[in-house]
């Protein structure tokens, strides 16, 4: 039985995490530049990771 963990990291995510996440639940066509304006202009931000990989 292996140890695999979750963790909350307190960052934002890439332009590419971002995107990923966007595609992966279906919200559509993503737009590069408003996703990367998007994250810049965040307060706050957290990426959740599982068995050291971002979680998407």
């Amino acid at each position: 039985m292996t140890n695999q963990q979750y963790e909350i990291i307190n960052r934002s995510p890439t332009v590419e995490e971002h995107n990923l996440l966007w595609e992966s639940v279906g919200w559509g066509a993503v737009d590069v530049d408003q996703s990367k304006q998007s994250l810049e202009n965040s307060v706050y931000a957290v990426v959740a990771m599982y068995d050291g990989n971002v979680l998407s």
